[in-house]
């Protein structure tokens, strides 16, 4: 049984994606070929955001946003610890200052009544991150942010949430700039990193067009900003073409699988992250028994994840940022009850009824 999906995917979609690969074969414009600024577009066209810049990776996207922003050594940016490396890696290389944030028991994502002022000198930022393929809740987070001066500019991680969508809207469109990763397990994936960021503001994804190609504007080797690569290969472009048409079907296939988890389950796990707007890039339970399920699991040959087995706050490359065990209660008891089941658009019925009996056994 396969966790992700994957080798299915692709072997389901192998001539579409071989055709768009030979077609960047023959054209051979392998960096800024017409695949990216088409797939710039279908993104725009698929979520109503009025700009798209495309980049080399999810954590290239976060970068990019928070370079566009100004963010600097006077910036302090706000998160949460449950969450990828990657949320936090780009503030931190570029000398920001963290906030972190605990996170809403029963959405995993952050609590918008734990965001508080916190009157730092300089410029503020608030990364959300969408976990799971479910949003950020993001007019409470807005609400939460007005005390800041100015309100804080808000860059959406992503990652895991492309095709969701938050009271209507879409993935795209709720925050400054939506940052997206295109990795081979993500709901629009490529074959390796990929990312975009999608925004409403022209200036903003002018700036972003810029850096993402060494700070040259509109003449080459005429540099008016420190920029940096981060462009799209044409080749991941067009293999994400290929498999743009099919992505609100694998995404309808793994919300019945989530409520078949769901209505098989609810009354001896925890499951949050529930929303029927998610994306479902995966499907989180959390129990005392997580390890007894997890064993259960492994015997019948069926793969689980934990995301993540230690919140970021208490791993040794953040612990600088001067917290320790117990600032997040909420973050660390997730962490240690936590586990991820396999979802995607190919489990069969079958496949996910073996699973929801090994949860059983686990629990047993």
């Amino acid at each position: 049984m396969e966790f992700s999906g994957i080798p299915a995917q692709h072997a389901r979609l192998n001539t579409q994606i071989r055709d768009a690969i030979d077609r960047v074969l023959t054209h051979q414009q392998f960096v800024g070929g017409p695949e990216v600024a088409e797939l710039e577009a279908r993104l725009c066209e698929a979520t109503g955001a009025a700009y798209c810049v495309t980049t080399s990776s999810g954590t290239m996207a976060l970068l990019l946003a928070l370079m566009a922003h100004g963010a600097d050594t006077k910036t302090t940016v706000f998160t949460t610890p449950l969450t990828f490396a990657a949320t936090i890696e780009p503030a931190l290389l570029l000398g920001c200052k963290m906030e972190l944030v605990d996170v809403d028991p029963h959405t995993l994502t952050i609590d918008p009544f734990k965001l508080r002022p916190y009157n730092h000198p300089g410029y503020e930022l608030l990364i959300s991150v969408d976990l799971f393929g479910r949003t950020a809740a993001y007019d409470a987070l807005s609400a939460a942010s007005s005390p800041f001066t100015g309100s804080l500019p808000l860059i959406a991680d992503a990652a895991q949430s492309y095709g969701a969508t938050y009271k209507g809207r879409k993935v795209g469109t709720l925050a400054d700039c939506t940052c997206l990763s295109f990795y081979p397990s993500k709901p629009l994936a490529t074959c390796g990193d990929g990312g975009a960021i999608l925004t409403n503001h022209p200036f903003v994804a002018e700036m972003l067009l810029a850096l993402r190609n060494h700070g040259q504007v509109d003449k080459k080797y005429q540099h008016e900003y420190i920029g940096i690569n981060g462009r799209l290969d044409t080749l991941k472009a067009a293999v994400l073409l290929a498999k743009l048409p099919y992505v609100d079907e694998e995404r309808y296939a793994r919300r019945e699988h989530a409520l078949a988890y769901r209505k098989a389950l609810e009354n001896y796990v925890d499951m949050p992250g529930w929303d029927e707007g998610s994306a479902f890039h995966a499907f989180p339970i959390l129990s005392d028994k997580r390890d007894s399920i997890k064993k259960a699991l492994t015997e019948r040959g069926i793969p689980s994840a934990i995301y993540y087995p230690e919140p970021l706050h208490l791993q040794p490359a953040y612990l600088s940022l001067g917290y320790g065990e117990g600032d997040f209660p909420v973050v660390e008891n997730v962490c240690k009850t936590i586990l991820c089941l396999p979802i995607h658009a190919y489990l069969t019925r079958a496949e996910r009824g073996l699973v929801i009996t090994a949860v059983f056994e686990g629990l047993a």
